[in-house]
This record gives C-alpha cells, structure tokens and sequence, in this order.
C-alpha cells in the first residue's frame, strides 16, 4: 500500500492510554475527519483506511470500534455494512434493536410482533387495543353501525 503523505501525518496524534491515533485537522459537522485528498474533501479515516489496507467494498463502510470519531488508526478501523455500523451504535435504532418487549411488557414475538417492510417492529396485542378504543369511541359517536 501507499505510504502516509508527512502532511497527514503532522495533524495526528497518538493517544497511547487507547492506542488511537487522533485527526487533529479539519472535521466535518458530524465530527469525523476531513482532507482534501485527490481533488476533494474525503473522510480522513476512510482515506487512511484505503492507503493502509486498500480499498473498501462498495456500499461498505468504516466503523470506529473505537468509537472516537477522529481516530484514524487503521487497528480501530473496521468494514462493515451500513446495517451492522447502525446495529453496533449506540443510537435509536441499536437501542430497538435489542427491545426484547414492548413499552407495556408484552413479548417481541414472533406471533405477537408485526414487522413493517422499513424493518420497524409493531406490537400486535397493543394494535388491537388501540383498535378495539378507536372503533369504540366512533361507535359511541354513533359514526360507525353497531
């Protein structure tokens, strides 16, 4: 592989109590490392990522196993799906994921468990009573026939 241009190298610094080795150079609004590189701003991880270990698959992505958004250390650098790097986050769709019951205790099934085509889980024991409270209140409304 290609050897790291001396200018990169400048803007990093390791941190040894971690082992990262941390962007110190531009950042993007989401707070990953930016350079110009080859005629335009790229991500600096995927960037060393590429001059390291070469290149990554299409439609893959780096995740920071780090989870330090400005390590660039290619040993905290990992290919993985889109899906996988959303799944191993901390975020909303990892904290569902893992949601073995929904917010009234009933269990995430697979009888109970509705799963829309977006990959979104439904509880169907609490579709039901919302049903059952909406024909309800339109039936005492005297909008719906008996």
């Amino acid at each position: 592989m290609n050897r790291i241009p001396d200018r990169i190298l400048l803007k990093c610094m390791p941190v040894p109590e971690s082992g990262c080795l941390v962007w110190l150079g531009e950042t993007e609004k989401g707070g990953y490392g930016q350079v110009w590189w080859k005629g335009g701003k790229r991500l600096i991880h995927r960037v060393i990522y590429e001059l390291i270990k070469g290149p990554i698959p299409k439609g893959m992505v780096i995740d920071h196993l780090c989870r330090v958004r400005t390590c660039i250390s290619t040993d905290h650098l990992e290919v993985v799906t889109h899906r996988q790097n959303i799944l191993r986050s901390t975020g909303l769709a990892a904290q569902n994921s893992v949601k073995t019951q929904c917010r009234n205790g009933h269990p995430f099934s697979g009888e109970n468990t509705y799963v829309y085509p977006n990959g979104e889980r439904s509880c169907r024991a609490c579709g039901r009573a919302a049903f059952r409270k909406w024909y309800e209140r339109k039936r005492k409304l005297k909008l719906l026939p008996l």
